[in-house]
């Protein structure tokens, strides 16, 4: 993915008709992984994800969701 593709991550402050869905950059995204300073996310990533990837190209994020 290019580092200007944006991704849809849970955040409080997200789109509440659509759960909290936010936008942001891929590299924001990968502060998040790595544990660096980001906006506060509506549940932590230490739920798990999937990453599904097709050959060398990612194709979607999934989180767990843990009720």
């Amino acid at each position: 993915m290019p580092a200007t593709a944006r991704v849809t991550v849970l955040t409080r402050q997200g789109d509440p008709e659509q759960l909290g869905a936010t936008p942001i950059t891929v590299s924001e995204l990968a502060r998040i992984v790595n544990g660096g300073k980001h906006r506060p996310l509506s549940e932590p990533i230490t739920t798990g994800f999937w990453i599904r990837v097709d050959i060398d190209t990612a194709r979607s994020l999934d989180q767990q969701y843990r009720p």
